[in-house]
């Protein structure tokens, strides 16, 4: 993202003003979000050599009391099953994205994002879906951190005003 967002525009240099180690990297989906990119001024008490850098993202905020709760599915990794996962992948699956990947290569015509996007979403699900089948999953939610934070904020709506001295 250095060099390519509001803020900086030119890719500053952010260790030891010679190159440019420190950065931010996002997908095509988070890229839409981000609102600038900062390289700040060197600070001796904050680093030995690097600059700091800061990212803001911009988010539509709701107007009104509704709560959003989300869902992470969390894959359980296990090293007990490793050797299971390998051996039940699907290889006509794996076959038939090693052809895309092929096909994706020795096309003459101009090759699109949208069809990289597509196959590495494709790949990215088989791996993931497959995982899930084989491992398991954990589902959290923020929900009851929500809660908390909701609970928190009527507590202090209920306090008395402090006055002042």
């Amino acid at each position: 993202m250095n060099g390519r967002t509001s803020g900086d525009e030119i890719g500053s240099l952010t260790c030891k003003g010679s190159s440019a180690v420190d950065y931010f990297i996002c997908s095509s989906n988070v890229f839409k979000l981000i609102s600038s990119l900062n390289v700040h001024e060197f600070c001796p008490l904050l680093s030995d050599a690097h600059n700091p850098i800061s990212l803001t993202l911009f988010f539509n905020v709701l107007e009104n009391d509704e709560e959003i709760y989300f869902k992470k599915n969390t894959i359980l990794w296990s090293e007990k099953k490793q050797t299971e996962y390998i051996q039940s992948l699907n290889m006509d699956k794996i076959n038939a994205i090693e052809e895309s990947l092929n096909n994706l290569q020795s096309s003459t015509n101009t090759i699109k994002q949208e069809h990289i996007d597509d196959l590495v979403n494709s790949i990215s699900t088989f791996f993931t879906d497959h995982a899930k089948d084989v491992f398991g999953e954990k589902i959290t939610s923020n929900r009851e951190i929500c809660y908390k934070n909701k609970r928190a904020q009527r507590a202090l709506e209920r306090s008395p005003e402090s006055e002042d001295f």
